[in-house]
């Protein structure tokens, strides 16, 4: 029994300092979001409010768009598909913010009003 109880607080530590450790919105917002397709092509865009204290993880969960989010012990939360559009081979979501490429993942990507995230499918 202790056994079970310690695991089931761990993982709620766990979490806890996940969630903590993500940047979080310091005002109320919206934000844009453009999906594009290997080709450069607009699939989908949406504008999402926000609130003070929101993550963007929370963010991309309140959209319209279904951002398919799974995660690594290693990694962290990364895009596997969005909508209906799943990885090719060799394939990858990159995150452009604001039109330059995110030098971090979704679990700690920053933002704030006004701010243009876009979705591009690459391969490499």
């Amino acid at each position: 029994m202790k056994k079970v109880l310690f695991l089931m607080v761990l993982v709620f530590v766990s979490f806890a300092l996940v969630a903590c450790g993500s940047p979080k919105a310091e005002s109320d917002g919206s934000i844009t979001l453009i999906v594009l397709d290997i080709d450069g092509n607009e699939l989908v865009t949406d504008e999402v409010d926000f609130m003070e204290g929101e993550t963007f993880l929370e963010v991309l969960e309140n959209s319209d768009i279904n951002f398919i989010i799974e995660n690594d012990a290693q990694w962290g939360a990364w895009l596997s598909g969005i909508n209906d559009y799943q990885l090719p081979e060799n394939g990858y979501w990159s995150i452009l913010d604001n039109g330059e490429y995110a030098t971090v993942g979704v679990s700690d990507t920053e933002f704030a009003d006004g701010d243009i995230f876009t979705f591009a499918l690459e391969t490499y």
